[in-house]
């Protein structure tokens, strides 16, 4: 089996937006992003890796767009509840309403785990929700420097964006 090549380095052209809305004048430089030196990690494997994230973060849209659904029939259930609510030719579908909102409620309560409790593992990431990369042994994740201090040529108002050249 032959190691897969390393990825090559990607250029971009930086712009930053600095001032105030009167006043911004734009910076521009050349940026280039090139893979950690000390990754091992194969092109290969990262592509899996990414094609992996691509996955992940495509099914949690899905999982968020069926939880907004749920909550917006919810709503829906609720209104024809009230509305109907008094009259007593409507108890049948007012029970079978609520009877709905209770099942969607716990497919709702499924998709987004409000009960479940972490699962024990034997991985070296702590189970905590401030896990700190410098804590992970995975080689493709490095912990984050600092951030850069204020100064006059960047403002907390300022937008920057990227584009490849």
């Amino acid at each position: 089996m032959t190691k897969a090549t390393r990825p090559v380095r990607s250029f971009f052209q930086a712009t930053i937006k600095c001032g105030l809305p009167s006043e911004t004048k734009n910076f521009t430089a050349p940026l280039e992003v090139a893979l950690d030196p000390r990754v091992k990690t194969s092109s290969d494997d990262l592509r899996k890796q990414f094609d992996l994230m691509l996955k992940m973060r495509d099914r949690q849209g899905r999982n968020e767009q069926a939880i907004l659904a749920i909550r917006d029939l919810r709503a829906q259930l609720q209104s024809l509840e009230k509305r109907l609510g008094g009259h007593e030719p409507a108890k049948p579908i007012v029970s079978a309403s609520t009877d709905l909102r209770k099942k969607i409620s716990a497919i709702e309560e499924e998709l987004i785990q409000v009960t479940r409790r972490p699962a024990k593992t034997n991985s070296t990431t702590p189970q905590n929700s401030t896990a700190n990369s410098a804590t992970c042994k995975m080689p493709w994740i490095a912990p984050m420097p600092s951030p850069p201090k204020p100064n006059s040529a960047f403002t907390p108002n300022s937008t920057s964006s990227l584009k490849r050249s």
